[in-house]
């Protein structure tokens, strides 16, 4: 299975999770990928399960439009990281703001390198 975390979209009552998702996708990222099933953690997070990888990635490529509007600025689709994944994707990060800030560009283009989420 492969999975996303959607963050930053609400329930809305009366309209099913998939649907919501769908119509985000649709309305503003101009792709339709098929949701096999959904998950909300929480009021606000939601995990979404789609059919491949392909699906995946090109979701989380064409978030990046979401900053761009207005409406959507807070809405934040990620992978769905292990706890173990997602501390190491933190210690890169680090790593990389504090070689961009010390003003080593190798060792920030070097830190970019083996996303741990793949």
């Amino acid at each position: 299975m492969y999975f996303i975390c959607i963050s930053g979209l609400v329930e809305q009552s009366g309209i099913n999770d998939r649907d919501i998702v769908l119509n985000l996708c649709e309305k503003h990222l101009a792709i339709k990928p098929q949701v096999i099933k959904t998950r909300r953690i929480g009021s606000s997070r939601l995990c979404v399960t789609l059919s491949g990888p392909s699906a995946v990635d090109d979701l989380i490529f064409s978030s990046r439009i979401l900053r761009s509007k207005p409406d959507t600025r807070n809405i934040f689709i990620n992978f769905d990281l292990s706890k173990r994944q997602a501390e190491q994707a933190y210690i890169k990060r680090q790593a990389r703001r504090l070689a961009k800030s010390a003003g080593d560009k190798s060792k920030a283009e070097e830190t970019d390198k083996g996303q741990p989420f793949r």
